[in-house]
């Protein structure tokens, strides 16, 4: 075999008719090396690659990832009535044509679905393609994989952009070229599917308990220092939350951020006082109180709060409301405050 280019025609047929015969009769570690060795010859005969093929995994994998004497319709028989490993071996393939990938597909592996999507040069087709996209909402490890789809289209891509990370929405922009008007829609529309994703769950009891207080008047800047003071620190975001109408997530990422800008923000936008600003400052801190960096930067807090303005800080919390999931504050205007942020060293 391994000097095949010498042989007749009749002596290579001789050959591969013997070996059809006895494939059934040799061990395994012999069917391997015959497999691997067929699997590189593209006139091999058609029988015997595919008995081969429909081997044990470890004899047919060569023939199925590599093999280009089988057709589709060898292919998709042997997805249908083999194991999961043979259908991996097949979503190697290069050159996949679509009518193999609906079948990888129809079987409804995650795996085997995820290895299909990372071979670039799998054929898959738009309808396909929309479907798997749509299983994404649900299958995060999907995600990238699709993302870096070359077939994935622009359609597509506006939608992918609705529920995947921060990263991958970068990505989508660069690959595809959104305007930034396209993005800030995106965007929006974003943070309205989270929204809904999150009415369907139930509401944490902080939450609840949020609401009846703004529902009752009692959402105060002395009533955030007041739970706050109690320990309540799940409460306090959850009001703060009920009170700019942010995602809660992004609400405790400012309020716990160190240097404490975005807490700064928030208050000034709720009216806070100065004083009252310090306290909460302070008792969101985790550092020893007689940390000097502590000292320092509340003292920098203090003096960002006093050079803010509430129109500002209004402003800045509404734009805060198009960007569900910011990487974090600085790309999202608040190095545009009256006062200058803080050097790299700080930061």
């Amino acid at each position: 075999m391994s000097s095949n280019d010498k042989l007749k025609g009749r002596e290579r047929q001789l050959i591969f008719d013997i070996l059809a015969k006895l494939v059934h009769e040799t061990e395994i570690s012999v069917r391997h090396s015959i497999s691997t060795h067929l699997a590189e010859i593209p006139d091999a005969p058609h029988d015997l690659i595919r008995i081969l093929a429909d081997d044990e995994i470890e004899i047919a994998y060569p023939i199925l990832s590599r093999s280009t004497v089988l057709n589709d319709a060898d292919l998709i028989e042997i997805i249908k009535t083999r194991t999961i490993e043979h259908q991996l071996g097949i979503a190697i393939r290069r050159n996949i044509g679509a009518t193999v990938s609906d079948a990888l597909v129809d079987g409804k592996n995650r795996s085997v679905i995820k290895c299909l999507l990372e071979n670039t040069e799998a054929n898959i087709s738009p309808e396909t393609m929309a479907s798997l996209v749509e299983l994404s909402k649900r299958e995060e490890n999907l995600h990238e994989p699709i993302v870096h789809r070359h077939d994935l289209g622009a359609d597509l891509a506006q939608r992918m952009f609705l529920w995947v990370s921060d990263a991958l929405r970068s990505a989508l922009t660069d690959d595809w070229r959104f305007s930034p008007k396209l993005v800030d829609s995106l965007l929006l529309k974003a943070q309205e599917h989270e929204t809904s994703n999150l009415g369907i769950q139930q509401k944490s009891h902080s939450v609840q308990l949020a609401e009846k207080l703004a529902k009752q008047g009692l959402m105060s800047p002395h009533s955030l220092l007041r739970v706050l003071r109690s320990g309540e620190i799940t409460l306090f975001v959850a009001m703060l939350h009920i009170t700019t109408k942010l995602p809660e997530t992004f609400v405790r990422k400012l309020v716990f951020d160190p240097k404490g800008l975005g807490l700064a923000i928030l208050c000034k936008s709720f009216s806070v006082s100065r004083e009252v600003f310090g306290a909460i400052f302070t008792l969101t801190r985790n550092d020893d109180v007689r940390d000097t960096s502590l000292k320092f930067r509340y003292q920098f807090a203090l003096e960002y709060y006093d050079g803010l303005t509430e129109q500002f800080a209004l402003d800045l919390t509404k734009s805060w409301r198009g960007h569900p999931n910011p990487t974090g504050i600085w790309d999202l205007g608040l190095s545009d405050g009256p006062v200058k942020p803080p050097q790299d060293d700080f930061q």
